[in-house]
């Protein structure tokens, strides 16, 4: 619905892949308010369990909303949003443009080899995405497990770590998790007559 509005309203205006870009990081941005609580936590659990004690996923909510209040769920949203909503726009971007490319330089071609494109745009999109955000990502687990950090304060001690950082096993990671979710998305909307890229 977003994108089908953005193409009505920008179509002459802008690129396509602006679009799938905007349409991408306004719906993620919407989304990370109820998804980020669970990514702290995740963090906090995965990395300085030490430092915070939780049992559980369930304690560890309970005990940040009395102890320091539901905001503190909340603590290191905004790089997280940045990180977040930019590294899925880029990943939809990337996998929307493929997939018009090839659909525009020859529909059957696509679909005669429809499964390769579809996990050749889904890699790509994951790999990009990922890659480009890398930096932001190191920001945010520093800050989800050290709020009291400043950001450039983990940028000056990081430098050029926060490029490389956890690169290999990102991009794997997401690479393999765009693959998963393109794929099954693109079967789901087949259900439904529907293609992603409407």
């Amino acid at each position: 619905m977003l994108k089908t509005f953005l193409h009505r309203e920008l179509d002459q205006k802008v690129h396509s892949s602006v679009i799938f870009l905007l349409a991408s990081f306004i719906a993620e941005s919407i989304t990370i308010l109820a998804y980020y609580p669970y990514d702290l936590i995740k963090s906090r659990l995965q990395t300085s369990n030490r430092r915070y004690r939780y049992k559980g996923l369930i304690h560890a909510f309970k005990k940040e909303i009395t102890e320091n209040g539901i905001r503190s769920l909340y603590k290191g949203s905004s790089p997280f949003l940045i990180m977040y909503s930019t590294m899925i726009s880029v990943q939809f971007m990337v996998y929307e443009s493929y997939i018009k490319f090839i659909k525009d330089r020859s529909v059957e071609n696509f679909y005669k080899n429809e499964v390769f494109h579809i996990i050749t745009a889904s890699f790509l999109s994951g790999a990009i995405g990922s890659a480009l955000t890398n930096g932001l990502e190191v920001v945010v687990v520093t800050k989800q497990t050290e709020p009291e950090k400043r950001i450039m304060s983990i940028v000056k001690e990081q430098r050029f770590n926060l490029l490389v950082k956890g690169l290999g096993a990102r991009v794997y990671y997401q690479s393999i998790q765009s693959i998963v979710f393109f794929s099954t998305v693109t079967y789901v909307s087949r259900l439904f007559n529907v293609e992603l890229e409407d």
